[in-house]
């Protein structure tokens, strides 16, 4: 503090000193600016005083800015000490208080630590006492499963012996079932035999006299003299075409129509494995190729190739026979619209038209189709019933 004093006692002196100066400066400048215009060796001289005046001026300036550069100096160095040392003190501090840190977090770590394992050693003996329980219940339950195992034997055995039964019960039970299935089936065939036996013999009893009719007949159709059988010969036979004659397709017609009630009449086919049976209307086309379709006035059914039997509806309707006919029903019930083939040995039904609207006479129809090089020469025969 006394350092600063004296620096500043000395400023203001030298502020003085160059206020004085610059008084004499002043004084002197002018002194030489007349003493110039007397004679120019005074202003030169007067210059080199300014000169010399001026560089002691300065010089003082530095020796004042050198005094006030090692007073702040000295003031500096103390500073830097004491800061220093306040460093120290604080980095000090700061150490202890790290310590202290480090040692609280140990602390509670360690304190936590000793709480979980406090907390587990309490689990432990929970889960202590409950295993001592349940080894009780277990070792209970181990003597009652010990109890249950005999008298689960003894029911298993038991088990066994009545599945045996059972299963043996179920078997015969099943046998039976089939074999009653089987008697059902069998009494439905049975039944629907008899019954259609019996509609069989219900129809037989409106059977009527066939007899093929020569002047519808294809001229290579072979009728028999008593007009029951016809059969496709190899020659085409001279014989006038008469409006009701077939032409083209190898068929013939009965010589009696009928426009109500009901007829039935049975045809053999035994041995032919190309035919086609049943009525056609009075007003059919009997020239050039002609298609058997109830819309043209046919209602027949036919076999090709051996084995194929087919409806000749509209569309026409594959029949899937189990026994191979060698005799066929027809029974027409004109009222009903009604035309059905049957089976007659086997007493079973082929097929039938229903619904059908009739105009005008029904004639019974017939096709023994090609001989086929003999393999087809068995004739149709009208049977009686």
């Amino acid at each position: 503090m006394d350092s600063i004093n004296e620096n500043t006692d000395f400023v203001l002196s030298k502020v003085s000193s160059d206020e004085k100066c610059s008084q004499f400066k002043g004084h002197f400048t002018e002194e030489l600016e007349s003493e110039r215009k007397v004679s120019p060796s005074k202003w030169t001289k007067a210059l080199l005083i300014f000169l010399g005046l001026t560089l002691i001026f300065a010089l003082g300036g530095l020796c004042t800015l050198w005094i006030l550069y090692n007073n702040k100096h000295a003031d500096f160095e103390s500073l830097k000490e004491q800061h220093i040392m306040v460093s120290k003190q604080l980095a000090a501090q700061m150490i202890n208080s790290t310590v202290m840190i480090r040692e609280q977090d140990e602390l509670r770590t360690n304190y936590t630590r000793v709480k979980e394992q406090l907390q587990l050693l309490d689990v432990m003996k929970r889960e202590q006492d409950e295993l001592r329980t349940n080894y009780t219940r277990v070792k209970e339950q181990l003597q009652l499963h010990d109890v249950l195992q005999k008298v689960m034997k003894r029911e298993q055995d038991e088990l066994r012996t009545n599945y045996t039964r059972v299963k043996e019960q179920l078997q015969l039970h099943e046998v039976m079932k089939r074999e009653q299935d089987e008697l059902r089936t069998n009494y439905t065939r049975v039944k629907e035999q008899l019954q259609l036996h019996d509609d069989l013999k219900r129809m037989q009893q409106y059977a009527v006299d066939v007899t093929l009719d020569p002047d519808t007949a294809h001229p290579t159709l072979i009728l028999s003299d008593d007009g029951k059988q016809v059969r496709h010969g190899d020659i085409r036979q001279k014989l006038p075409d008469k409006p009701e004659r077939f032409n083209y397709t190898v068929s013939v017609l009965g010589k009696e129509g009928f426009s109500s009630g009901k007829f039935y009449f049975e045809v053999q086919v035994k041995g032919k494995t190309e035919w086609s049976l049943g009525v056609a209307r009075e007003s059919i086309n009997r020239k050039g190729q002609i298609i058997l379709t109830p819309s043209r006035g046919f209602w027949t059914v036919w076999l090709r190739n051996e084995n194929e039997y087919k409806a000749l509806s509209d569309p026409s309707v594959s029949l899937s026979l189990s026994v191979k006919p060698q005799r066929v029903g027809v029974f027409v019930d004109y009222e009903e619209g009604l035309v059905s083939f049957y089976d007659v040995k086997s007493s079973s039904h082929i097929y039938s038209f229903t619904g059908q609207s009739f105009t005008g006479k029904l004639y019974p129809y017939f096709s023994p189709s090609l001989n086929n090089g003999g393999k087809n020469s068995a004739p149709l025969i009208i049977t009686p019933v």
